[in-house]
């Protein structure tokens, strides 16, 4: 069976240098992150802008005049989830 050569680094007492290897990922973890989020910054700004004018439409009075806090055209004839004044009975 064939198996490539791997060069591992080892302490002098021949133990694997596992500090080395710890701190070449944590290294390379770090070059990772920070270009990932290097990335995501550009993205940040444009969705801040679409929800900022997301929020602003949605908030924005209508055409007719009524605003998101006032009354509406259609709002003259409402229907109330409350009940009427229940009929007086009088005996």
């Amino acid at each position: 069976m064939l198996t490539q050569h791997q060069d591992i680094r080892r302490r002098i007492d021949g133990s694997i240098d596992i500090d080395f290897y710890r701190h070449a990922g944590l290294t390379e973890r770090r070059v990772v992150m920070t270009n990932f989020f290097g990335g995501a910054k550009k993205l940040v700004k444009p969705l801040v802008a679409a929800a900022v004018l997301a929020g602003a439409l949605y908030l924005a009075p209508t055409r007719d005049g009524a605003g998101w806090n006032g009354p509406s055209a259609t709002g003259l004839g409402t229907i109330s989830a409350s009940l009427p004044n229940p009929p007086s009975t009088t005996h």
